[in-house]
């Protein structure tokens, strides 16, 4: 029985690692768990209780015990698996940033550019495009939509095959719809604040043209920050509803 489970061991290790090699790879990019806020240890031990949960699952693949002395097999392997997490983790992270553009040149259209706050990488944004990133973060966990990506990273299991060979499934078409689907969404929840900056600003325009000794553009910032402070605290239930709703559609039919 002991000679059978040691003779057992380096395929069971080897398989744990592989799955690291994807969860680790996803994880890293994606909102929250990759963040640089979090420690590197943290994220450490995370990925590595998520690989090994993930194994008990899944079991021990198949030939990774008869091949476990082929160094240059194990290697391709390696990469190849975290090739696939990190492409997993890119369509995530696509809708996420995806919203964090365009809220920050929605804040630029607002006049808010100048108000600068980190994010959680520390990049500095306009203080509302920051506010929205966060809290899209924030919904991510608070909606258990990590559970939904767990799920799916077993799930990944079956279209992604351990190993068979990445880039040749038409990984790049499925990058380019999720990006396409990515972009579309962040557009449209945060098309009510582009909508206004430029019809504001079209009026003000008019109005400069029609009295001209007046100096409109110095006029103009507190109606187009407060007006678009106060459309922010009537649709942001929406705002966050619509995104939320969309981005779990999305994770859970793929």
């Amino acid at each position: 029985m002991i000679e059978q489970t040691l003779e057992a061991l380096p395929g069971l290790v080897l398989s744990v690692f592989f799955v690291f090699c994807r969860i680790g790879g996803c994880l890293m990019l994606v909102p929250g768990f990759g963040s640089a806020r979090v420690p590197m240890q943290v994220r450490l031990f995370l990925s590595l209780g998520v690989s090994v949960a993930i194994f008990s699952v899944l079991g021990e693949f198949e030939g990774v015990s008869q091949n476990a002395n082929d160094l240059t097999l194990m290697a391709k392997l390696a990469g190849v698996e975290t090739a696939k997490g990190i492409f997993i983790g890119f369509l995530v992270r696509f809708f996420f940033a995806s919203l964090q553009f365009v809220a920050e040149s929605s804040a630029s259209a607002l006049g808010l550019s100048l108000n600068e706050a980190s994010t959680e990488d520390r990049e500095q944004l306009p203080a509302l495009a920051v506010l929205i990133s966060l809290t899209a973060t924030a919904l991510f966990f608070i909606t258990d939509q990590h559970l939904e990506l767990l799920r799916a990273l077993v799930q990944s299991y079956n279209v992604f095959r351990f190993g068979a060979e990445f880039g040749k499934n038409g990984e790049i078409a499925e990058l380019t719809k999720v990006l396409t689907a990515a972009s579309f969404l962040a557009l449209q929840v945060c098309s009510p604040f582009l909508i206004f900056a430029l019809l504001v600003n079209i009026l003000f325009g008019i109005l400069n043209k029609l009295a001209p000794m007046i100096p409109v553009f110095f006029i103009s910032p507190p109606f187009v920050i407060g007006g678009g402070l106060l459309l922010f605290y009537f649709i942001s239930q929406d705002f966050f509803s619509v995104f939320m709703v969309h981005f779990s559609d999305w994770l859970i039919s793929g």
